[in-house]
């Protein structure tokens, strides 16, 4: 027959609760600590490599809407890339028109061009002229093509018909609606 005076103990005491209630909370905050430290040396870490030039930048020429150089580039103009920075700001909002010469290529006797644009323009033309210091060996004028929510012009393709070997500077001038804008590059024919 069983001993009926003993009892059975099936739940912890009562004292024992908060202790494992308390042990239980700060495990949790220890924990979401290391997290919170974690996760902010890891976006650290990514800010700064965020900020860091990169190959492609830290070699160009940066203009700012003003059209003002960054003097301390120290490569040859050729070997330059051009980067327009509007930081969140409208291009198609500027007093001027501003873009970037993509492409330029000697093929077949021509010097071939592309020119994007960075507002949106249902009108305008490119006169692109090819000049050694201030004199224009060679040009064209062409009308300006709009695309979804910017513009281009090319394929220019520039004459190089008397046109000698060396380095030259392309020069497009960008008309449109009373807006103008000239974006340069340096080529070697």
């Amino acid at each position: 027959m069983p001993n009926q005076n003993k009892k059975l103990k099936h739940r912890v005491p009562f004292y024992r609760r908060p202790v494992v209630i308390i042990s239980s909370l700060v495990v949790v905050v220890i924990v979401a600590l290391v997290v919170f430290m974690i996760v902010k040396t890891l976006t650290a870490k990514d800010r700064d490599t965020v900020n860091q030039p990169t190959e492609e930048t830290s070699n160009a020429l940066v203009y700012n809407e003003e059209g003002d150089g960054d003097t301390e580039n120290d490569l040859p103009p050729e070997d330059q890339k051009v980067i327009m920075q509007y930081e969140g700001e409208n291009p198609n909002n500027l007093d001027h028109l501003t873009g970037l010469i993509t492409y330029t290529e000697v093929k077949d006797g021509s010097l071939m061009a592309m020119v994007s644009i960075d507002q949106y323009l249902g009108s305008g033309t490119c006169e692109a002229n090819l000049k050694i210091g201030d004199q224009v060996v060679a040009g064209i004028e062409q009308p300006i093509e709009a695309d979804a929510s910017t513009s281009h012009c090319g394929p220019i393709a520039i004459d190089l018909t008397g046109v000698g070997s060396g380095k030259y500077q392309l020069e497009v001038t960008l008309m449109s609606g009373g807006k103008t804008g000239t974006i340069t590059s340096n080529v070697e024919i």
